[in-house]
């Protein structure tokens, strides 16, 4: 099986959203341009649930209930469930 190359977008918006100069809209940004893509650029990635943490800033109560509604893709949707207005 092939080696899954993941984008430099996608690694950019983790670098935003955990560890140097940390800006969460940044992050979302970079992660909408993967999720852009469409399904196949995020099949077996994090990109859904690392831009839902970005969106909640963080690990929140939020968070929970957006995966109890939404589940673990809730992320990457459009019109609510983690994604921006």
């Amino acid at each position: 099986m092939p080696r899954r190359r993941r984008g430099p977008a996608r690694r950019r918006g983790d670098i935003y959203n955990y560890y140097y100069r940390i800006d969460r809209q940044r992050a979302i940004a970079d992660y909408d341009r993967v999720i852009a893509q469409g399904p196949a650029a995020i099949r077996g990635t994090s990109v859904c649930g690392h831009r839902m943490l970005a969106y909640h800033d963080g690990w929140h109560v939020s968070v929970f209930l957006d995966l109890a509604t939404g589940g673990t893709e809730s992320g990457c949707k459009t019109g609510g469930g983690g994604s921006q207005p």
